[in-house]
């Protein structure tokens, strides 16, 4: 499974249509990382997504869920996250945000808390939320 199907397979699921690979090596640049295969593919062919009172990080115009914004800012707010994570969902709730690494794990942090590892990969994380 890939995830984008792990994405449809969501009820509600509401996404965009995609970037261009130019616009992804962009945001990539901009945040001097890169992101991990399955976080990339999902910018590619979806950009945004959102299901079930969930909302990812992706290329939006609007800042709270631009991954390039909303990780700038975060990095600010946790200084115990290495500058090569990037944020896939701030939940909003109880400071809990959820940053991935470019190796693809799948990390929380509540606050400024030290990051616990929550996935092996966005396509599991995806997979496991309720």
């Amino acid at each position: 499974m890939n995830i984008i199907q792990a994405l449809q397979g969501k009820e509600n699921l509401l996404n965009g249509d995609g970037v261009e690979e130019s616009v992804v090596a962009a945001a990539e640049r901009e945040l001097n990382l890169k992101f991990a295969a399955d976080y990339r593919e999902y910018l590619l062919r979806m950009t945004i997504a959102a299901y079930d009172g969930h909302e990812l990080t992706g290329l939006s115009k609007a800042v709270r869920t631009n991954v390039v914004e909303v990780t700038k800012q975060k990095w600010l707010e946790c200084s115990k996250i290495s500058k090569s994570w990037y944020v896939i969902e701030e939940t909003n709730i109880d400071q809990i945000v959820i940053w991935q690494s470019q190796d693809g794990k799948v990390y929380e942090t509540i606050g400024g808390s030290e990051p616990v590892c929550v996935a092996d990969s966005m396509i599991a994380f995806v997979m496991n939320m309720k």
